[in-house]
């Protein structure tokens, strides 16, 4: 191989790593930028469907540089078991200067009794949990 096939192929690596060391930049930069937002369960009521419709508070920094925020309705028994989750991914152009906007969400609720529910953000996804965070830039393998 010659010299210059030689530098061309580091370039490529480099440019490679680069490329990998921005994406982990990026993913740390959203993830931090998703803690900063705050989601509430303000209400629920139970629909004649099987469905919920939960209410919700949202609220987040005025300069936030996110254009999504994905979160977890979690559902509860009375013993606090988790019954079913869903997932929901809200606009923030819906959410003016960093709210606080309310939203409802209708939700499917489980065949078991729902005492409770929560909010989660996810902070520190799986990646299982990451394919259903569209904000996450996409990993390679």
């Amino acid at each position: 191989m010659s010299a210059r096939h030689h530098l061309s192929l580091l370039l490529l690596l480099l440019a490679a790593g680069l490329l990998a060391c921005q994406s982990s930049d990026s993913r740390s930069e959203i993830l931090k930028q998703r803690a900063r937002w705050n989601v509430q369960v303000q209400s629920w009521a139970s629909g004649d469907d099987g469905s919920l419709t939960v209410g919700t508070r949202i609220s987040g920094p005025v300069n936030s540089t996110l254009d999504q925020l994905t979160f977890q309705i979690l559902m509860f028994d009375a013993d606090n078991n988790l019954l079913g989750e869903e997932w929901r991914t809200v606009s923030l152009s819906e959410v003016p200067r960093g709210g606080p906007v309310d939203r409802a969400f209708k939700v499917q609720a489980p065949p078991e009794g729902v005492e409770n529910l929560g909010i989660s953000l996810v902070l520190a996804p799986t990646p299982e949990q990451e394919s259903h965070i569209p904000e996450l830039p996409a990993v390679s393998p």
